[in-house]
């Protein structure tokens, strides 16, 4: 009969057989694959996340433990299609280690369409410079020392001002 050897390799799990019969080959095969199923697929599991989504937009997915421990940040930010979607968590943390219990986990989702930054301008002091002394920019001193904003423009306000403004208005074209 002829003789085989068959070598299973996966992170730190190691399986070799040899056999000499195909009928000895058979059962040791089948061994093999109880022995996989028991102790080796519970941590590779990959559970299935499945969602709708109303509207194209950025994802994020995050996975806690039954006492609320965020576990896994599976998504961030990522762009998905409207409709169904599904995410694969293979039962692992933030670290590769295999989670306890999959089971007793949830997951939280995020759906928006993204932070997007609109330039309006920035600050220093390269004011406009008037003719007159009292009509240089802000302060003449120090730079500025304080911004605040509301709807209908920016302000900003130097700390030591002599005979010239301690504070100024951007309305922001508007």
């Amino acid at each position: 009969m002829a003789r085989g050897t068959y070598t299973f390799e996966e992170e730190q799990l190691k399986i070799s057989l040899s056999t000499t019969s195909m009928e000895r080959k058979n059962y040791l095969i089948g061994c093999l694959a109880l022995l996989l199923t028991l102790l080796w697929l519970p941590g590779k599991a990959q559970n299935n996340i499945n969602y709708s989504l109303p509207k194209t937009g950025k994802v994020s997915v995050v996975i806690y433990d039954a006492n609320g421990k965020l576990v896994r940040t599976l998504l961030n930010a990522q762009q998905r299609n409207s409709g169904n979607n599904t995410e694969i968590w293979d039962g692992k943390d933030d670290n590769g280690n295999s989670v306890g219990s999959p089971s007793t986990c949830t997951w939280k989702l995020l759906h928006t369409q993204g932070l997007q930054a609109n330039y309006v301008g920035k600050l220093g002091t390269t004011f406009p410079q008037g003719k007159e002394w009292g009509e240089t920019g802000l302060g003449n001193h120090s730079g500025p020392r304080s911004v605040a904003a509301d709807a209908s423009g920016i302000y900003v306000g130097s700390g030591i001002a002599e005979n010239v403004r301690n504070g100024i208005k951007n309305d922001l074209g508007r």
